[in-house]
């Protein structure tokens, strides 16, 4: 078998490093992973193509509490965002969408939409914009 078989798949490019930020377990299985399932949707998994290229800015922002022991501190993060940038191939439009995640066990999928900010917000959350730091 030869060349790649892009059927049940994306091309993604990876430049994610490395990710140790302490998620409540509802945050992770809920509005987390409804952006991940969402970036899927939009490349024609179970569905109509969008897009063929998804590009995402994520990370940690703030903190609820701090563990130690010894040496080690590790943070838990108040919140997670996520920028989501594609071009839609329907419209021809470059969409952006924003989420700003409480770092929370209440969170829940339904609640993503809640979770939807514009991009000045995300911004001004975090006090720089991700696209800028990390360019694409």
């Amino acid at each position: 078998m030869s060349g790649l078989d892009t059927a049940g798949g994306a091309i993604l490019s990876d430049t994610y490093t490395f990710n140790a930020g302490m998620e409540f377990q509802r945050q992770n299985i809920c509005t987390e992973i409804a952006t991940e399932e969402l970036c899927r949707k939009l490349t024609g998994y179970e569905g109509p193509e969008i897009t063929d290229s998804v590009k995402i800015w994520c990370d940690t922002y703030g903190t609820q509490r701090t563990y130690t022991k010894d040496d080690l501190t590790i943070t838990v993060p108040s919140h997670y965002y996520k920028i989501i940038k594609y071009l839609d191939h329907t419209t021809n439009q470059v969409v952006t969408l924003c989420y700003w995640m409480p770092n929370q066990p209440t969170e829940r999928r339904a609640m993503l939409p809640q979770r939807m900010v514009d991009h000045a917000v995300l911004v001004n959350n975090l006090g720089f914009d991700p696209q800028v730091v990390f360019k694409e």
